[in-house]
């Protein structure tokens, strides 16, 4: 009779040291970064199933990148994010955000590209969707195929990749709760959202020291996210519950 492999329930919330332990996250080495100039983060999407030994996995990539723009107090959101799903098909979402340079990096309009690939690499046509939107007054429009959605808000506005680029600017000292409501993907609402600053924690990785300084968001809607960023503000790793977004410069040829 074969013997059962051996099962470890991970039981701890996914924070660098456990990543570190489980072997998603190799060591961090803090460089200077300007949060407010122009920079590439890349990420490795990973997946926990639970158990310390088996069924953990990489799933796709994200890159974020900071450009400028042509208009006075905006900026440029690049997004490129590359999901693998069941039957070997690759879902890759490419969006252009242009962002006011404010607290919460507020999205002015953007476009959207939704693909999906087949093992073979040819994109499955029947499945693309295209997307645009904008914000005019308190007023968020954003057009599908033709048709227009419209949602009304009344407090500060973000998008979720937008967070990944504002969290970095945000201070550490003083830093009471930031309210506001979010954009998923930059199209779904969701209402009552904050973010707090936590506290610096030093985790060991790689069996080194290392310093990062910890943001969470809470809302409606959704399961809280994590941001850990180092000393010079980059963030390097942010997670959801059993997924983790695992800054990697190689990840996109790694993963092609």
């Amino acid at each position: 009779m074969a013997s059962k492999k051996k099962r470890t329930i991970v039981g701890y919330p996914l924070t660098p040291d456990i990543l570190g332990e489980l072997g998603a996250l190799g060591p961090i080495s803090a460089t200077h970064f300007s949060p407010a100039g122009n920079w590439t983060n890349v990420y490795r999407i990973w997946a926990c199933h639970g158990y310390r030994e088996s069924g953990n996995e990489d799933k796709g990539t994200l890159k974020i990148e900071r450009l400028p723009s042509s208009s006075e107090g905006t900026f440029t959101l690049k997004v490129t994010q590359k999901i693998n799903n069941d039957r070997d098909l690759v879902h890759g979402l490419d969006a252009q955000i242009i962002c006011r340079n404010d607290t919460l990096a507020t999205p002015v309009q953007w476009q959207i590209q939704s693909k999906f690939f087949d093992p073979t690499g040819v994109t499955v046509r029947d499945l693309n969707t295209e997307q645009s939107g904008r914000i005019r007054g308190n007023t968020v429009e954003i057009v599908t195929k033709g048709n227009t959605r419209q949602y009304k808000i009344s407090r500060p506005l973000t998008g979720d990749w937008c967070l990944l680029e504002a969290v970095q600017r945000m201070p550490w000292k003083n830093a009471a709760p930031i309210e506001m409501d979010i954009l998923k993907e930059m199209a779904l609402l969701q209402k009552d959202h904050q973010v707090v600053y936590g506290k610096k924690g030093t985790f060991t990785i790689g069996g080194k020291p290392v310093d990062l300084y910890h943001f969470q968001q809470l809302g409606r809607g959704m399961l809280p996210y994590d941001y850990w960023l180092d000393s010079h503000h980059r963030l390097q790793v942010f997670v959801t519950l059993s997924i983790a977004y695992i800054r990697d410069e190689l990840a996109e040829q790694e993963m092609a």
